[in-house]
């Protein structure tokens, strides 16, 4: 019976008191513990709760277009008219943007407990959440831009393009700078985990010696 490491996450056959991969003490087998289990658990389901719900936005912002009393209404505001639709779909970016930045505050949380040999990619994970988030942010602005005069909104866009443009930058920077530091490890990482599998593969009954 395969052995867990609370601190890598790596398995280890029973015999061993400590981990091969990273020296730390092992629980004894009457005393078990798999920290990432549940962790996999909230992780998969927040997942799936995130991709079903922007299914359920999508599905939502679908029926209101197709709605003829909703796609005709527009409110006049001083320099046009602004339509019902793009007021829905204003408040469904809105909502898309929390319920990414909820997500991404649980990836940092569960991801090193779930995938601790791979926790060097969290960066880039978040950083891609981040970035969809400023570019659903960014669909709301122009909402804004009919409430000002032409001149007035055109400087106000041209400000916040230059805003997000500066965020993006430096969120795709860090991320990138991160991942590339941590790239040698990564790359030994998954050459050992293949490494390792293969000989799962090739000896099933000697899996959990590997290493």
């Amino acid at each position: 019976m395969a052995i867990i490491c609370p601190s890598c996450g790596a398995e280890n056959s029973a015999e061993h008191r400590f981990c091969l991969q990273c020296g730390a003490p092992l629980p004894k087998r009457d005393v078990i513990s798999t920290p990432a289990a549940g962790a996999a658990e909230t992780l998969g389901v927040a997942t799936w709760r995130l991709i079903l719900a922007y299914f359920g936005l999508w599905l939502l912002h679908w029926v209101f277009a197709w709605l003829s009393f909703v796609r005709d209404l527009h409110i006049d505001v001083p320099d046009g008219r602004i339509s019902a639709i793009s007021i829905v779909e204003g408040i469904i970016y809105l909502v898309m943007v929390g319920l990414l930045l909820r997500y991404a505050a649980l990836l940092g949380r569960e991801w090193p407990r779930r995938f601790p040999r791979y926790r060097q990619i969290l960066p880039a994970l978040t950083a891609f959440l981040w970035l969809l988030g400023l570019h659903l942010l960014y669909r709301i602005f122009p909402l804004f831009a009919y409430l000002l005069t032409p001149p007035d909104a055109a400087d106000f866009m041209l400000i916040i393009q230059a805003v997000f443009f500066v965020l993006a930058f430096l969120i795709a920077a860090r991320a990138a700078l991160l991942v590339y530091a941590a790239l040698p490890d990564l790359v030994r990482t998954a050459w050992d985990d293949m490494h390792n599998y293969v000989l799962m593969v090739e000896n099933p009954s000697n899996s959990g010696k590997a290493t």
